[in-house]
């Protein structure tokens, strides 16, 4: 018995050098390329984790993957502001625990509490930005400051509809302003 209890702590002594090199994976699923690798080494090298990213070319793709039983893969996901609501209510998201996020406090105001995600119980937001038009001026003379230089025939007479990239959730958004 006095053998087996030494064979063991020799055994135990010699994989804690390893256990403690080992590093801890966060595994990310993301947009394709959403983040920049720089802010990916930077990461990891702060915090000593590697990071795994698997990438996602529309929010379609993302639900579909997760559904099928992904949501045990990824440690963070990164979804458009609609998807929140909508992974939150099938249960594919966990309550953020705030008090593990000591930088939640520096938020501005305007991006707390969002309609999709009310007490910001799932997400924090990384990015913002919206959704712009541009057009060739050798095309259009005179495009008018709405959304008609997309969808109304007298303005765009050769295109009178033109599907943005994306899921197709802006251009639904951007037909929805036009028509008021």
């Amino acid at each position: 018995m006095q053998l087996l209890k030494r064979l063991f702590l020799l055994a135990l002594m010699t994989a804690i050098p390893m256990l403690a090199s080992a590093q801890e994976t966060l595994n990310l699923f993301n947009w394709t390329d959403y983040m920049n690798p720089k802010i990916i080494k930077q990461f990891e090298a702060k915090y000593h984790v590697k990071v795994v990213q698997t990438y996602y070319n529309s929010n379609a793709q993302l639900l579909a993957k997760l559904m099928a039983g992904g949501d045990s893969q990824y440690d963070v996901v990164v979804p458009s502001n609609y998807m929140i609501e909508r992974m939150a209510k099938t249960g594919l998201l966990m309550k953020l625990d705030k008090s593990e996020l000591p930088n939640f406090k520096n938020l501005a105001p305007q991006f707390q509490n969002p309609s999709y995600d009310p007490h910001d119980a799932y997400a924090i937001p990384y990015q913002w930005g919206t959704t712009n038009l541009a057009y060739d001026t050798r095309k259009i003379k005179n495009p008018p400051k709405t959304w008609g230089a997309l969808f109304n025939p007298k303005v765009n007479p050769s295109y009178p509809f033109a599907l943005m990239g994306g899921s197709g959730q802006d251009t639904f958004q951007a037909a929805c302003a036009y028509l008021g």
